[in-house]
């Protein structure tokens, strides 16, 4: 698990036992859109989550890919039947979208943000457990209050130069 925006993950191996729950760096993934939400909105437990911190960090757990193509795809479909005068025909050309944000659309990002608040800090010790999380990585300089008492059986195991490492205990948490 990483700190806020994911910055620690930076520090962490990429090729270790101990995997990364969520890494924002541009790190490729075998894993469903569903799974990569979701593994975004638990590494996000540590920080108040807001719904505009969800968009403004579409592009993360998206990636380049979802975040970027079918909007700019759009984009072109529009101006090509513009061009081409469909709408003569009365065929519907739509409208271009300034980005991914409004072209994904608003209740998408709504429902993300549901989930955090309905089921994943309510459930945040199970999904930790979901992901074998075992550890997590502070940098206390990019976040420094940080309300650790939502997580259950935790201890710190490694403090030092603005770092901290947290080690979760999974054997009591269902």
């Amino acid at each position: 698990m990483a700190d806020y925006k994911g910055q620690s993950n930076r520090y962490a191996t990429a090729l270790t036992k101990h995997y990364v729950l969520f890494a924002d760096s541009g790190v490729l993934h075998l894993l469903s859109n569903k799974e990569a939400e979701e593994r975004y909105l638990l590494n996000s437990a540590i920080d108040n989550l807001s719904l505009k911190d969800i968009k403004d960090d579409y592009q993360l757990f998206a990636g380049n890919g979802n975040a970027t193509h079918p909007y700019k795809t759009h984009n072109r479909q529009v101006k090509i039947c513009k061009i081409l005068h469909l709408d003569l025909f009365h065929y519907d050309c739509g409208q271009e979208t300034t980005d991914a944000v409004s072209f994904k659309g608003e209740k998408y990002f709504v429902d993300l943000f549901n989930q955090y608040q309905k089921e994943i800090i309510p459930d945040v010790n199970r999904l930790l457990k979901k992901f074998n999380v075992s550890y997590i990585l502070i940098e206390e300089t990019v976040i420094p209050n940080i309300d650790m008492t939502k997580f259950s059986n935790i201890n710190i195991v490694y403090q030092d130069r603005g770092f901290v490492i947290y080690k979760i205990s999974m054997k009591d948490i269902n």
